[in-house]
């Protein structure tokens, strides 16, 4: 049979067109009745199309509807996802890692780059890269921060509470990162007068021209500051009365102190001029100890500022000076003594010069030369 043709009588309403049960009207030329009515299913099952496509849902391993089935079964098996999956579409691939190798490669260098100028494409890939000269960003822009104040490029470090200058001895407190953030002057310890607790160790003395060791019957110098400065062993039995070993002439070192020294007074009454002069000439011989040991002063009225007696020997029409009295307002007897002393044979002249010029208080002084009888 050939040249069939079919017209859709009955078409069930809102359904997939067309259906198994839709009613068709068949013909055919040539046949008797050349016209019958039946259902799509029926067309299909007794093959009336002829050579026409076949419609009508799908079966076996197709799915769907005639005349574009596909395949739902393999052998009435459900196939393999590999054999219904694109896996060469990256939209299909769900889960796994996609080896490095299965990237395709870009026209970029594999290597290491500097200050690396880059392009990279939609899909964040880098298409190009080439080393830089590290300038390409441009100087840094823009307020500073941190431990930083001003502005780039040319910002400054922040200021500290530390006021700038120069310390001395300084006690300083510095940061974690190395910036000081407090400084004040310290105590200079190499000074002696900063020195106000503690006891100052033997070594740290300086030493003076005594030999250490140990003296008889000795006669001493002693400083202001009460050290020794010169010391010598004495004369055997100086000081003793008894005179009952004694042979021959005994001398004035032998003699008790108390006998062997002799004051040398000088008297300035009321206001001393300046320079003025005071002689007591020698009737015998005597020494004048260095520094003047032993001498004393006073004064009715003190001095203003410290006013400077010298005292001098005269021998043979020559002065020579042996010391000075500083007299002092500490006190009405208070003075500073100083010089190297000397011996004055009898007839010499020991001699006060009074200050030059005069105080303007000092006044009714008395100053008294110890000196020793030899």
């Amino acid at each position: 049979m050939s040249g069939i043709g079919i017209n859709t009588i009955d078409d069930t309403p809102d359904a997939i067109d067309p259906q198994a049960s839709d009613t068709v009207l068949a013909w055919q030329p040539g046949q008797s009745p050349s016209t019958r009515q039946m259902t799509l299913a029926q067309v299909v099952s007794i093959g009336l199309a002829g050579g026409a496509p076949p419609i009508g849902p799908a079966g076996g391993d197709l799915g769907d509807f005639y005349p574009n089935p596909f395949v739902v079964k393999i052998n009435g098996l459900p196939p393999a996802p590999s054999a219904t999956t694109d896996t060469t579409n990256a939209s299909n691939i769900g889960f796994g890692t996609l080896p490095a190798a299965r990237l395709p490669n870009t026209n970029v260098l594999a290597g290491s780059y500097t200050n690396t100028d880059l392009t990279v494409d939609a899909t964040g890939r880098i298409t190009a890269a080439a080393n830089g000269t590290g300038s390409a960003g441009g100087a840094p822009s823009g307020p500073a921060g941190g431990d930083l104040s001003g502005n780039y490029p040319n910002p400054t470090l922040k200021a500290t509470t530390v006021a700038a200058g120069s310390y001395t001895n300084a006690g300083l407190t510095v940061d974690a990162k190395g910036r000081l953030t407090a400084a004040s002057n310290g105590v200079d310890a190499t000074n002696a007068t900063n020195i106000t607790s503690g006891t100052l160790p033997a070594a740290r003395l300086p030493t003076t021209t005594v030999t250490p060791g140990a003296y008889t019957n000795a006669n001493l110098t002693v400083d202001a500051t009460g050290r020794l400065t010169t010391v010598a062993n004495g004369s055997a039995g100086g000081g003793s009365s008894d005179f009952s070993t004694l042979t021959g002439t005994a001398t004035f070192a032998q003699l008790p102190p108390s006998v062997q020294q002799v004051p040398v007074p000088f008297v300035f009454s009321g206001k001393p001029a300046a320079g003025a002069i005071a002689n007591v000439p020698m009737a015998f011989a005597v020494t004048v100890p260095a520094s003047l040991t032993g001498a004393r002063v006073y004064d009715t009225t003190k001095t203003t500022s410290n006013a400077v007696f010298t005292l001098n020997k005269i021998s043979g029409g020559s002065t020579t000076a042996l010391g000075t009295v500083t007299i002092t307002s500490a006190s009405n007897v208070s003075a500073t003594l100083a010089g190297s002393g000397g011996s004055l044979a009898a007839g010499d002249v020991l001699q006060m010069v009074a200050a030059s010029p005069q105080d303007a208080t000092l006044s009714d002084l008395g100053i008294s030369i110890l000196a020793a009888r030899v």
